[in-house]
């Protein structure tokens, strides 16, 4: 279960505003203590949640500070904010011809708009192309124009088995990554020879791997002695079964779902829940999404 006060708790601390201003530090006491006696008290979160959610959305629709005019943000044709001033301030990524863009960097302190900018810039390309948007505390949700070119995916209904091939792309190069991706993402690089194994030989037994089958592969392979290979082994079964118990349903499935329906349209990816674990789940996507664009999909 997610540890609702601790959830809560990094969001208020991300709001420029203090704790006491908010009204909120004996609800977030109450809530502690219900989360410590083991009985968390969800109404009490929701009305926290709340309170928390309109202050966000006020800071996302306040104004913005004018940028300098040296940055030459206004020749664009996208447009991504308005000024305090009124002005609008548009982006352009080229004028008609092949975008060579290939990564755009939004920098500034708390609640100075990037999402609100990003969520912009979203809006603005949604006709032109498929955008993917990662949305790690549910901010986009609160812009409601992003409803209308956006579908909003919650991590609940995601279902992934990391293993699963695009089309075209060849197995061998899938697990490659995917068990240097988990291995690097939790710390057990001793053990990827031993995930490379348990997963090679389910390949070559015409089985698609698995979170649910690695962990039991491994867990039934045999080391003659007490070896490093062993305690390798023994490492990774107990760091893998942790990350399906922390996920749910996410890794528990033998066929995920399509993951192209995620880049046919405009989607937003909400990963609120998770914070141990969103780095390697978004780096798992962009993965896939590189892979599948060398296959020659979408």
């Amino acid at each position: 279960m997610v540890d609702l006060y601790a959830d809560i708790a990094r969001r208020v601390e991300r709001l420029p505003v203090r704790i006491n201003e908010l009204g909120l530090d004996h609800m977030l006491g109450w809530l502690k203590d219900s989360v410590d006696r083991g009985k968390p008290d969800r109404h009490l979160y929701d009305i926290i949640n709340d309170r928390v959610s309109d202050i966000e959305e006020s800071l996302l629709t306040d104004a913005f500070v004018e940028p300098p005019s040296s940055c030459g943000l206004d020749a664009g044709d996208i447009h991504i904010l308005t000024t305090q001033g009124g002005c609008p301030v548009r982006i352009g990524f080229g004028d008609g011809s092949v975008n060579q863009t290939t990564h755009v960097v939004v920098g500034g302190q708390t609640a100075t708009g990037k999402s609100f900018c990003m969520a912009n810039l979203a809006i603005g390309t949604a006709s032109n192309g498929n955008t993917l948007v990662i949305d790690s505390n549910k901010t986009y949700r609160r812009i409601a124009a992003m409803h209308s070119h956006h579908r909003l995916v919650r991590l609940e209904d995601l279902r992934i088995n990391l293993w699963d091939m695009p089309d075209g792309v060849p197995a061998g190069q899938v697990d490659q990554i995917v068990n240097h991706e988990v291995c690097k993402s939790y710390g057990l690089q001793f053990a990827e020879y031993e995930i490379n194994e348990v997963v090679a030989a389910m390949r070559q037994r015409g089985e698609v791997p698995n979170l649910l089958s690695v962990i039991y592969r491994l867990e039934t392979q045999t080391y003659k002695g007490w070896t490093n290979r062993a305690r390798y082994r023994d490492s990774a079964v107990l760091i893998l079964s942790n990350l399906m118990r922390a996920t749910g349903d996410l890794f528990r499935c033998k066929k995920g779902m399509d993951l192209r329906r995620l880049m046919d349209g405009n989607t937003v990816i909400e990963m609120s829940g998770l914070p141990e674990h969103q780095a390697m789940i978004v780096r798992y996507l962009f993965e896939y999404v590189h892979l599948l664009a060398l296959a020659g999909g979408r």
